[in-house]
């Protein structure tokens, strides 16, 4: 799941949060003139490059911030930073945007990459508490819900974060990532009915996604069906070599054949 999280920022990224901010400039620079158009496609470009090249990115932002870039330069320059995996700098570089952002809007979306890079360099009270700053502003916001819950998982707070997916889903039903959460928390909490009920949702539309797969392999040897649980490891092997969950599928394989004197 922390992979596809990887790319989602990316998207969201690539999308153009700078459309959300530059909106907020002040007017003489938003209206549309040259200087306003110049810094716009300069940031597209920082933007780019900082995707595409992360290192290259991060000198470019660091010398268009020595140079008076402001705000575009430092979300480049976060950007980049979670590109070179220094998530920790990442966290703080779009917490401190944040806080130089003119609406609510924006800066909820520059806590929720906030989040997702506290996320990645482990410190999951840090995520949680940018999520919930996030939320505050756009409470409706589904994904950032799916985002919040799997910090809430990862604290062990799964009654928590069972109630955010489920909020979540009530405002877009098709989230696959918050099925398959809250399939796992479920099966954390004994509800195993509802994680069996979510993964088949999911397996019925997406029936080589990973996550799901290694999930309700869980499931199985939860219930004491190992030959069930080595089937689906098996298939997320073969259907994301190299994953995050084809790793954690391996290992579990592994532990299998050890409990059950077979080999993977």
């Amino acid at each position: 799941m922390m992979r596809q999280k990887q790319k989602a920022l990316a998207a969201l990224l690539a999308a153009g949060l700078f459309a959300g901010w530059f909106a907020s400039l002040p007017a003489a620079t938003a209206a549309g003139d040259d200087a306003a158009a110049a810094l716009q496609a300069r940031y597209r470009a920082c933007a780019r490059l900082a995707l595409s090249d992360p290192q290259a990115g991060l000198l470019e932002a660091e010398d268009w911030a020595r140079a008076g870039g402001g705000m575009p330069a430092q979300h480049c320059r976060a950007t980049a930073l979670f590109g070179v995996e220094r998530y920790s700098e990442a966290g703080e570089a779009f917490e401190a945007t944040a806080a130089k952002a003119q609406d609510e809007s924006s800066r909820a979306r520059l806590m929720s990459q906030s989040g997702r890079s506290w996320l990645q360099a482990g410190a999951t009270e840090r995520a949680l508490a940018a999520f919930d700053r996030a939320l505050q502003a756009t409470p409706g916001d589904a994904q950032l819900l799916v985002d919040r819950a799997e910090a809430e998982a990862a604290l062990g707070r799964d009654a928590a974060a069972i109630e955010d997916l489920s909020l979540a889903l009530i405002i877009e039903p098709g989230l696959t990532d918050a099925l398959v959460l809250r399939a796992s928390a479920a099966r954390r909490t004994g509800q195993r009915g509802q994680a069996a009920a979510d993964l088949t949702t999911v397996l019925s539309r997406e029936p080589a996604n990973a996550d799901a797969l290694l999930e309700r392999g869980l499931l199985h040897l939860d219930e004491g069906d190992v030959a069930a649980a080595r089937r689906d490891w098996l298939a997320v092997l073969a259907a994301a070599p190299g994953s995050a969950a084809a790793e954690a599928a391996a290992r579990h394989l592994t532990g299998a054949s050890t409990d059950s004197g077979t080999a993977p």
